[in-house]
């Protein structure tokens, strides 16, 4: 096995198991060596989001919506810093992009309805339900 795929697995297992930090380096180190394999920069986004980088995570998410790279999960990992910037326009912006050509799953949209109840849009969570 070649060692840019060695590193990815790990990296990929590193962010799995929880442990943000490690493969956070490692997708970086990995992405060094390969630097058109997008799903290392997805790798890397999701490995802020696990230590809280959230506006690091955003800079490189946008980077992929740049690339055109999957785009519908790509939106709802932006939506989701978002949310947790407490920047409730882009995050509803976010949202229904990352539904835009996609049938989002049930839990997808259970989370999307309660976060617009939280914002008392109420009729808009309901549609959302229906």
């Amino acid at each position: 096995m070649s060692d840019i795929k060695q590193q990815t697995q790990e990296a990929w297992a590193k962010l799995n198991s929880g442990q943000y930090s490690l493969a956070e380096t490692l997708f970086i180190t990995a992405f060094e060596v390969a630097p058109t394999e997008l799903s290392l920069l997805d790798g890397l986004g999701q490995s802020m989001m696990g230590r809280r980088g959230w506006s690091e995570a955003l800079e490189i998410f946008y980077m992929l919506i740049e690339q055109e790279f999957q785009l519908s999960k790509i939106w709802v990992q932006i939506a989701e810093c978002y949310y947790h910037l407490n920047n409730s326009e882009a995050w509803l912006s976010a949202a229904h992009k990352s539904m835009e050509g996609s049938s989002p799953t049930a839990e997808y949209l259970v989370t999307y309805a309660q976060r617009l109840a939280q914002m008392n849009l109420d009729n808009e969570a309901l549609r959302a339900l229906t």
